[in-house]
């Protein structure tokens, strides 16, 4: 997740640029103990004016308060004085200076090192009293009374809700606290308590008990509440927040409310996203505060994070606030304009009014809850499709950075939740199965648990049936019955015993006699010389293979094979294993191999093989595209030192230079040789289609890893389906994009563009 190497040498450069007087963090260090550490860690000539400037700041003017160390995973080094260990995060401590980390820099045992900066509560205007209770237009916007009528025993019991906050009173007369707990990672653990009024005022939108007689009503009052205090006098730390949260998810929290932000950095990030993680792994939903920030420029973290559903704020008039954070960080919006909720008591009144993206976030936490509440499997990302489905658009058609997705709504929300899903049942080769009458074909996330979600048995002649899976990769366990946790349209594969798989003769070895056939790679199946068989061209014999050893495949330069395959019984066109030996119907991309190999845009590496997990190179590439755009005549040169006119993608690569779909590597080359990675596939397909604006932030986990000149293509190419994530969301930016990946977005793309 981190990049070791840069972040230890920051946090080296940042600790010598202390330790010899740059910027000390105390008026004087003393001069034999610095001059200890510095022998100890044998700075000799490792220092320079360059980077000591880009870490010298002044800690007057910074907002931070100390330094928060995260250790190597294999650390297994004594703990200086100085350190503090922040709870329910492994291997993090805080430092009051740097100079008290020395000792781990120097031998090798941090992984990071990072300001402990400011995170504040974002309540905007703050409370005002009220003498009485006033009406709470947010439950009539929201249509919280139809959904209580219309689904009743919709309140959030057996749902666990987490409230990152400043702590809440333990008094209140309109709160139950019979399901309240909690902790603080400040003030030695008491979280009774709240000077600022603001964690007791979110909690009382999601908790406060209904129709008592009193008050205010909480929207899901039937769910137990987790205080996690971390924020006293309006803010508190980077890590007093991130113990807060480790604390709520070890809790076993089903939401997570963080009413709280700070300015996007990289460090913030990169401090964040372990905890962040955590929740998310362990099927939190994760609501945050957007923020107040006039204008589009600020992003508050962690509302800007991959996994986390950012909120903004609504006026009573149901438009969005122009108070309100509007950037990509915003995901959903909702009533967050002079609300009424529970007061500190302080002023000596129960109850206040008050505005910020704060109290908008609570409320979407509190419909977390019903949707929790009726599928206690559907996670961060499952509920915010849930919102783009039930939400209203208040602003562009569809995403918005000043609405995210819309305008939510309760009921809308719960209607969504019940409307009947289809289930579709299918065979590997893509034949659909008929349901017979008694089979399931529908289901409701809103569990109706008088129905049998259990999935059918079917019986298959001369076959053994084998389980559903909800991939047709077929992996994982299979399926007995619906699973939680599904918001779409859902699709069933089964599988074919493999058994029942007759594998294609090998082509035999050709005679001495035999001319041999050419390879991909430039030789000859044969041996060049009389013994051994099938040895390499530079070889006299020994073995088996018949390819020389030139590790740089060119299969485009081959043929398109011309036999034509038998289609499937269902005429869908699948090629069958006889094709390309290494390519079955139960492969994944084997519909991909199909589609490219049938529209001539690649081609087999030999010896009836496709080759599906050898890496696609920049040359390749480029010469399926220009094979799509119908391989136009282009001005001759391509402008690259390393693109020789003889080589096969030499027209493809001056034909992408002239129309500015690829640029080279730099200094004049191309590198048409190079296997091209992940991201760099998506920017080419990007620029071959025109290279619009995507409308949605990218959302993979590891989206920071993604390159800046590649952020946009990829963002797009997601939008579109073209491409898609790993196991766990990671999109893998570097890694490199196999012949069977891009088959399958070469697919997508051409459908997509249709």
């Amino acid at each position: 997740m981190y990049r070791r190497e840069f972040v230890k040498f920051t946090a080296f450069a940042l600790a010598l640029t202390f330790a010899l007087g740059l910027a000390p963090l105390r008026s004087q260090a003393d001069d034999g103990e610095d001059g200890t550490r510095r022998e100890d860690c044998d700075f000799g000539e490792s220092y320079n004016d360059e980077f000591s400037e880009e870490c010298e700041f002044d800690e007057d003017e910074a907002e931070f308060i100390g330094y928060i160390v995260k250790l190597t995973d294999d650390s297994d080094a004594d703990i200086p004085d100085g350190l503090t260990p922040i709870p329910y995060n492994e291997g993090m401590y805080v430092a009051d200076t740097v100079l008290d980390v020395l000792p781990l820099i120097c031998g090798g045992e941090v992984e990071f090192i990072a300001e402990n900066a400011v995170i504040e509560l974002l309540g905007g205007e703050g409370f005002f009293p009220l003498t009485e209770q006033e009406g709470q237009w947010q439950l009539d916007f929201l249509n919280i009374d139809d959904v209580w009528m219309d689904y009743p025993g919709s309140d959030g019991s057996g749902v666990k809700i987490a409230v990152v906050d400043s702590g809440l009173i333990h008094n209140h007369e309109d709160l139950d606290y019979s399901g309240i707990s909690g902790w603080s990672s400040i003030n030695s653990g008491v979280w009774d308590t709240d000077s600022t009024g603001h964690g007791t005022f979110v909690t009382g939108l999601i908790k406060a008990i209904p129709d008592n007689g009193i008050g205010i009503k909480g929207i899901a009052s039937g769910a137990d509440i987790i205080e996690a205090r971390c924020m006293s006098d309006g803010e508190g730390t980077v890590a007093d927040v991130l113990a807060a949260i480790g604390y709520v998810v070890e809790s076993g929290a089903d939401v997570i409310n963080m009413s709280v932000g700070g300015n996007e950095s990289h460090d913030l990030r990169v401090l964040l996203e372990p905890v962040i993680q955590n929740a998310r792994d362990a099927g939190a939903i994760l609501i945050a505060a957007a923020g107040n920030r006039t204008g589009g420029d600020v992003t508050l973290l962690p509302a800007g994070m991959d996994g986390v559903i950012g909120v903004g704020m609504l006026d009573t008039s149901g438009t969005v606030s122009n108070k309100s954070t509007q950037n990509s960080s915003v995901d959903i919006t909702a009533p967050g304009i002079d609300l009424v909720s529970l007061n500190n008591n302080v002023s000596g009144t129960a109850y206040a009014s008050g505005s910020g993206t704060s109290y908008a976030a609570p409320l979407i936490a509190a419909l977390a809850a019903l949707v929790r509440q009726a599928d206690n499997g559907i996670d961060s990302d499952e509920f915010l499709e849930l919102l783009k489905e039930s939400a209203e658009d208040g602003g562009d058609a569809g995403y918005d950075t000043s609405y995210g997705w819309g305008k939510a709504d309760a009921y809308k929300l719960m209607e969504t939740l019940e409307t009947p899903r289809k289930i579709t049942y299918c065979r590997q080769d893509g034949t659909i199965i008929t349901p017979q009458t008694d089979w399931i074909t529908a289901y409701t996330i809103l569990r109706d648990y008088d129905v049998d979600y259990s999935l059918p048995v079917p019986v298959f002649e001369n076959e053994d049936f084998i389980g559903w899976y909800d991939n047709a990769e077929f992996t994982g366990t299979a399926l007995t019955s619906v699973p939680t946790g599904i918001v779409g349209e859902l699709t069933l594969y089964t599988r074919t015993p493999e058994r029942l798989y007759v594998e294609s003769e090998p082509e035999p070895e050709p005679s001495a006699s035999e001319t041999p056939k050419p390879d991909n790679r430039g030789g000859s199946s044969s041996s060049s010389s009389g013994g051994g068989g099938g040895g390499s061209s530079s070889s006299g014999g020994g073995g088996g293979g018949g390819r020389t050893s030139d590790p740089s495949p060119s299969p485009e330069i081959l043929p398109v094979p011309t036999t034509e395959p038998e289609l499937t019984s269902d005429g869908s066109g699948i090629y069958e294993s006889m094709v390309f030996s290494d390519v079955s119907s139960s492969d994944w991309f084997s519909e991909d191999v199909n589609f490219v190999v049938r529209n001539g845009l690649m081609t087999g590496t030999g010896d009836a093989k496709f080759d599906p997990n050898i890496t696609m190179t920049r040359g390749m590439l480029v010469t399926v595209l220009y094979r799509f755009a119908g391989q136009p005549s282009t001005m001759g040169g391509n402008g690259f030192s390393d693109v020789d006119g003889s080589q096969y993608y030499a027209p493809a690569v001056a034909w992408a230079a002239e129309n500015d779909i690829v640029t080279g590597i730099g200094e004049g080359l191309f590198a048409p040789n190079s296997e091209i990675t992940r991201q760099d596939l998506a920017v080419i397909l990007y620029k071959f289609g025109g290279g619009s604006a995507p409308s949605t932030p990218l959302r993979f986990d590891d989206a920071a890893d993604v390159s800046d000149y590649a952020r946009d293509a990829v963002a797009l190419c997601a939008e579109m389906g073209i491409i898609r994530g790993k196991d766990g969301n990671i999109f893998a930016p570097g890694g490199k994009a196999t012949r069977a990946e891009a088959a399958a977005m070469l697919r997508r793309f051409i459908e997509s563009t249709d």
